[in-house]
């Protein structure tokens, strides 16, 4: 079976988070309660992901992050790994 580690993990779920609310801006703590993820760690990956231009950040009282990228251009990265992953957790992969 595959293993991410956990910012991997923890990166992706917050994409996926953010993802689903396009028009809307997400507080870290918004995301770390949504998915019982430590707080601390959370805010450093998604502090790493903007410096990275991967999300968008707003300051203040009711800032948060927003995808500043669009997900459609990795599609086909995403499909394949995820036919990867599947091919390798298969039974018959594994023999």
């Amino acid at each position: 079976m595959l293993a991410f580690n956990k910012k991997l993990h923890y990166a992706l779920i917050a994409i996926n988070y953010l993802a689903q609310r396009p028009e809307r801006i997400a507080s870290a703590r918004e995301i770390a309660d949504a998915h019982n993820l430590p707080l601390a760690l959370l805010m450093n990956i998604l502090k790493d992901m903007h410096h990275k231009k991967v999300l968008r950040s707003l300051r203040g009282t009711r800032g948060g992050y927003s995808l500043d990228i669009d997900l459609r251009q990795y599609t086909p990265v995403l499909e394949a790994a995820s036919i990867s992953m599947t091919s390798m957790s298969s039974p018959r992969a594994m023999a």
